[in-house]
């Protein structure tokens, strides 16, 4: 299996897809910060040229950051049943678990290093460019991070097991998106007559990425709701865990062609 992941990390490394969007999300949140330096070198009454106001939006868009495990799953997976990539691996002795395991594991290293790169962009450019009047914003960032990684990784694992049963990608996506946004939204309007689904509701990884609460200082984190480190925490590692068994035994059933 440590052959296939060597293989794999080399095959990411030679394609454009991982550094197209390590690319347009840092170009993004670095273009960002230099516009917020621009107005605030121009206009004196503009007051949002500060790692506060910058870190604060990354802070508070956790829930978009999950959008986009589901498109780095798919740049990550490249359309293995098109190529007939997974038949071929089988065909020289590695089995389905090892397969499954194997692209699991790369995936989630190639994407913690552009997690990890995207921050040390984002952060230096913002205290290069910006204005650092709290220094706490840095701390609030890296903990809301830190706090939603199992729910990341949770979707993460979710893209690829069904990218392994669903041979077209397309609709593994999107298929990924009816289980992580309209589920929730159906458990949403159920919601507003039933109890059951309310309390179901608060632990679906979505809404607690999205979920509104009030900090000391006006603004929503997972931390500042009622049992929010808690329940993101174990929402990400039960959804992780689902997910990786679901894929794992649904890949280990499916026929390949």
């Amino acid at each position: 299996m440590l052959r296939y992941m060597k293989s794999e990390l080399y095959r990411i490394s030679h394609t454009k897809g991982a550094y197209i969007l390590f690319g347009s999300i840092n170009g993004l949140l670095l273009v960002m910060n230099l516009v917020l330096w621009y107005f605030g070198g121009i206009e004196d009454s503009f007051h949002y040229n500060d790692t506060w106001f910058s870190f604060l939006m990354l802070t508070t868009a956790m829930n978009v950051i999950l959008l986009f495990t589901s498109l780095m799953g798919s740049l990550l997976f490249m359309d293995e049943y098109k190529h007939r990539t997974l038949m071929n691996s089988i065909a020289f002795g590695l089995s389905r678990e090892q397969l499954f395991i194997g692209k699991w594991l790369v995936s989630l290293f190639v994407s913690f290093v552009e997690l990890a790169g995207t921050l040390v962009i984002f952060i230096g450019s913002g205290y290069l460019l910006l204005k650092n009047t709290r220094p706490e914003s840095l701390n609030l960032l890296l903990k809301a991070v830190g706090y939603n990684l199992p729910i990341f990784v949770a979707g993460l694992t979710g893209a690829i097991a069904l990218l392994f049963l669903i041979k077209n990608s397309s609709q593994a996506i999107w298929s990924w998106m009816g289980i992580f946004l309209g589920l929730p939204i159906v458990v949403s309007m159920l919601a507003m007559k039933f109890q059951f689904f309310a309390n179901l509701g608060s632990w679906l990884i979505y809404n607690i990425t999205g979920e509104g609460g009030v900090g000391e200082d006006g603004i929503s984190y997972v931390w500042s709701l009622p049992n929010g480190e808690f329940r993101s925490i174990v929402a990400g590692l039960l959804g992780t865990a689902v997910f990786f068994f679901i894929g794992l035994y649904g890949f280990h059933k499916r026929e390949i062609s």
